[in-house]
């Protein structure tokens, strides 16, 4: 469906305005048939809306502040970055890349948070930065390894940070949501059900959790017994403004 919407948004477009909606939307449209249905496919990783340069230090503490606060919508209108500003060797702007990939890893953004972690390991290589690439590499393998690509994280494990994540199991969690994901994208909930229940006990951080509660709580099916319920609740309980919370609140009524 987004694909389609997207061609046919870049094929009605007037001459002039055509360049404009095809750089933006196609790369919004490959990202998101790249990476799986686990990918966002609402937010994009770069701000078009925006003519030139954002980032500032001001926005940044903005953001650190907001995140602090669980405000994390907040915290990405405080991290608007144009792809052109994510070129320069920046110490502030790899500071903003990675601050927004973590950002959008928490409310459930798998896609562009994968986009902006790779991203932010070119620029901190050509400042020398080794903590903030062995973290940008880091969390381009725990997108890669939700959204189930165990080609990419194979490649990343060569990188002892990456290895010491797989040896702590910080990984291994993730894929058992991918494998319950791609079972119930087949209509399978008896096989996703016990699947998702193993990455319920193995995620560690409250939005893992959420999706894990969320995941259960759909297979499991009528919303309205109370365990199904309670599940929903705990979406919002552990994660009031991710993605799967806003499906929870449906769920709920």
């Amino acid at each position: 469906v987004m694909v389609t919407r997207s061609l046919l948004v870049v094929d009605s477009a007037s001459p002039g305005r055509r360049r404009v909606l095809s750089g933006a939307r196609l790369v919004m449209v490959l990202a998101a048939c790249a990476a799986g249905p686990t990918a966002s496919q609402c937010l994009p990783a770069w701000d078009r809306s925006i003519p030139e340069a954002h980032v500032s230090q001001d926005r940044v503490a903005a953001a650190r502040e907001a995140v602090r606060q669980q405000r994390y919508v907040r915290a990405l209108d405080n991290l608007r970055i144009t792809q052109s500003e994510s070129t320069k060797v920046s110490a502030l702007v790899l500071d903003a890349m990675l601050l927004r990939a973590s950002v959008c890893e928490q409310i459930g953004e798998w896609g562009p948070a994968r986009v902006l972690y790779a991203a932010a390991q070119g620029t901190a290589e050509a400042l020398g930065d080794e903590a903030s690439l062995k973290t940008a590499r880091l969390g381009e393998a725990r997108m890669c390894a939700i959204e189930g690509n165990r080609q990419k994280v194979t490649a990343l494990l060569q990188f002892p940070e990456v290895k010491d994540a797989a040896e702590r199991d910080e990984l291994d969690a993730r894929f058992l949501y991918a494998e319950g994901r791609r079972w119930q994208m087949k209509r399978k909930n008896f096989k996703a059900l016990p699947v998702y229940k193993q990455f319920r006990d193995a995620a560690k951080s409250p939005p893992l959790q959420a999706l894990a509660w969320l995941r259960v709580a759909e297979c499991e099916g009528d919303r309205y017994v109370e365990p199904v319920a309670g599940a929903y609740r705990k979406v919002l309980e552990l994660a009031p403004e991710s993605r799967w919370a806003q499906l929870a609140s449906r769920q709920l009524g």
